[in-house]
């Protein structure tokens, strides 16, 4: 998340506009003056070319004036934090300017320090909104995923409420005209990639890649479909599947060349209709090699344990099986989150936290927080073997508030301290 903050500067004198981008420029916050204007005709103009977080802006200017700039901008723009500087201290100006939705007030003359804080405070507000919308954009897509995962595995039965949710995502694909399943397999990425988190990029990656090749051409709906693959769903008459392989093969080759990755891929037949889609779904999984199903013994710090499980691959899986492959991918991109916890991974798969652990119970021998456990660690160990963080930073970085738990944890896990860790990994 960038944490770079755009501001425009508002004021009818040159000179102290001149003071504030003084300011602004030898400031190491990450604030970044994106413009100037010495009216509130001019700014308005500017603030919809430029897009800024933060407006610094005058009340008395000629042509418009700061308050009614504020009204207006904060009508196009209610998340725009504007900032009011002014030499005159009425009660009346407050008053209209909270009413307005104006941020913050400042009396002339103030302080660099004043001005400072005044900005930091506004920078919190931005940092927090951009937070929430991250993570609302990762729940949102990641529930569209378990939205088309059901979709491609049957459980979607009523065609027009499915094709009503996919509209609510701004999902082009439509479900009653003629498509194809595919599956794209990337072809042994942990030897690319040692985190978890990379190969999860990767595959957002080639999700991109896929959309820029195939462009405005082909109505589809991408989904991940665990493990190293990724469903997509493609409206295409049969005649069209040629082109759409010939376009495939091209994603593959830029997959190669910029991610250093291989990739495959398998196209059913063409059908269409909700059952269709569930059909050529299981008909293209079919078209990959089959193993065995079955409980792998587990060694609590190799998480390659947990790799294997995310590899398996078969033709359908069992829903708690892939409950836990969701949940343990869900794990390994979140674990940095101090308040993730069981009724928190269960919530994220629509399932009960008991149900959750049942599962893991069966197939892991494990229990859940065990596992966060696991990847936790795993994730601390590598760091500090690298050592290019400190302790204190690592903790934080697996999801522990406090240094010193953390290495208490640290030290029951694997019966030695961080520091006595990474010693020992020295000498080998």
């Amino acid at each position: 998340m960038s944490d770079t903050i755009r501001v425009l500067v508002v004021d009818d004198e040159k000179l102290f506009r001149d003071y504030l981008l003084n300011i602004l420029g030898q400031n190491q916050e990450g604030f970044f003056c994106c413009g100037e204007a010495k009216n509130g005709r001019d700014a308005l103009e500017a603030a919809r070319l430029m897009r800024p977080d933060v407006v610094l802006a005058d009340i008395n200017m000629p042509h418009m004036d700061g308050l009614e700039f504020s009204r207006r901008i904060k009508e196009e723009d209610p998340l725009m934090e504007v900032a009011l500087l002014t030499g005159f201290s009425e009660f009346e100006y407050a008053r209209t300017a909270v009413q307005i939705g104006v941020s913050e007030y400042l009396l002339k003359p103030f302080t660099e320090e004043e001005l400072m804080q005044c900005l930091r405070k506004m920078k919190q507000k931005i940092l927090e909104r951009r937070e929430q919308n991250r993570r609302s954009r990762q729940d949102s897509l990641f529930a569209l995923s378990q939205f088309l995962r059901e979709l491609a595995d049957g459980e979607c039965a009523h065609p027009e409420t499915a094709q009503k949710v996919l509209r609510e995502y701004g999902v082009s694909f439509e479900i009653e005209k003629s498509s194809v399943a595919v599956l794209l397999q990337m072809e042994d990425p942990l030897k690319y990639w040692v985190d978890f988190q990379d190969r999860h990029t990767a595959k957002f990656c080639v999700s991109n890649i896929f959309s820029e090749v195939i462009g405005t051409g082909y109505r589809h709906a991408v989904f991940n479909a665990g493990a190293s693959h990724l469903g997509i769903l493609v409206n295409v008459e049969k005649a069209g599947v040629a082109g759409l392989q010939m376009q495939l093969e091209e994603m593959c080759q830029l997959c190669r060349r910029l991610l250093k990755c291989r990739m495959g891929f398998f196209i059913s037949e063409t059908g269409s209709g909700i059952t269709q889609i569930h059909s050529n779904w299981v008909s293209v999984q079919e078209q990959l090699p089959r193993r065995e199903e079955s409980k792998l013994p587990l060694n609590e710090v190799d998480m390659d344990y947990y790799k294997r499980l995310l590899k398996t691959d078969c033709g359908r899986v069992s829903k708690a099986r892939q409950l836990v492959l969701d949940s343990l991918e869900y794990m390994m991109e979140n674990y940095s989150d101090p308040e993730l916890g069981i009724e928190a991974i269960a919530g994220k798969m629509y399932v009960s936290s008991s149900y959750l652990r049942k599962a893991f119970q069966s197939l892991t021998e494990r229990t859940v927080m065990g596992v966060l456990l696991d990847i936790r660690m795993n994730h601390a160990a590598c760091r500090i073997i690298r050592g290019d963080m400190r302790i204190s930073d690592i903790a934080q970085e697996v999801g522990y508030r406090n240094p010193a738990h953390f290495s208490r944890t640290f030290k029951k896990h694997f019966g030695l301290t961080p520091v006595e860790y990474e010693l020992q990994h020295r000498k080998k």
